[in-house]
């Protein structure tokens, strides 16, 4: 039977109420919780090999996965592993440079890729459920952990790309601020303050998207630098810069 995340947070669970309830000095808590950590740790390694893939069709490098029964490569749940892995071994990073690479490799004409890639090709899902802003951030994050950006060249227009299509669908130009396009882009599809209607898209202006959108635009200026495209840097800084005197100033 393959192993399972929701089981180890069970044993997790256990093991620290256990831990918590067992009478004993606090040098004994204090190596039982060390105990526990280890142990833990231990049970979570053996689930990585599960959230590699082989590539395969159209994902044509090795991908990530959130585990379990799934299957399709999927925006946040990818770039968060692949950080996972970045930080824990360097070499590692290639995951993350993977995970741009394929869905970079899925941008449509005018800029939009799809929040979940299959081996047969973009998943079609709540119409077009557009990725969350990661690409960049994945990639400043990948070629320092691997000492190098130029990777990033050939797909550089790709990027840009991908950043012009959120900024003409998700962003509303009276507050300055950007919109998830459907509760599922979100990530929180359950949450019930969220909108599925497609008449009022921008009903909801997002402080989590305009973050990780800020996050973007630091990450497409040091890409930009990197890379010597000087123009582009100073576009990215400016409309980082703008989206934070937004933010902070409709928080008021």
């Amino acid at each position: 039977m393959k192993s399972h995340p929701v089981r180890y947070c069970i044993v997790m669970i256990a093991l620290m109420m256990r831990t918590v309830i067992v009478p004993g000095s606090e040098a004994d808590q204090s190596t039982n919780l060390v105990r526990l950590l280890a142990d833990v740790s231990a049970e979570f390694a053996k689930l990585e090999s599960h959230s590699i893939r082989p590539a395969e069709g159209f994902i044509k490098y090795d991908y990530l996965v959130p585990g379990g029964y799934y299957g399709e490569m999927w925006d946040w749940d990818g770039f968060f592993i692949g950080c996972h892995l970045a930080h824990q071994n360097a070499k590692n990073a290639k995951y993350l440079k993977f995970w741009v690479l394929n869905f970079t490799a899925a941008i449509a004409d005018d800029g939009y890729v799809a929040g979940c890639i299959t081996t047969k090709g973009p998943r079609p899902l709540m119409g077009r459920f557009a990725m969350k802003p990661f690409l960049a951030q994945g990639a400043v994050l990948a070629s320092e952990r691997l000492g190098d950006f130029e990777w990033v060249r050939p797909i550089w227009g790709d990027l840009r790309k991908v950043t012009s299509y959120r900024e003409k669908t998700q962003y509303d130009r009276k507050w300055r601020l950007f919109f998830w396009d459907n509760a599922m882009q979100s990530g929180a599809d359950n949450n019930v303050a969220l909108t599925n209607d497609p008449r009022q898209r921008n009903a909801i202006l997002a402080a989590d998207l305009c973050t990780f959108q800020l996050r973007e635009y630091r990450a497409m200026t040091r890409l930009a630098r990197e890379l010597g495209d000087r123009t582009w840097e100073h576009v990215y800084r400016d409309r980082a810069e703008k989206l934070r005197e937004a933010l902070t100033t409709n928080s008021r």
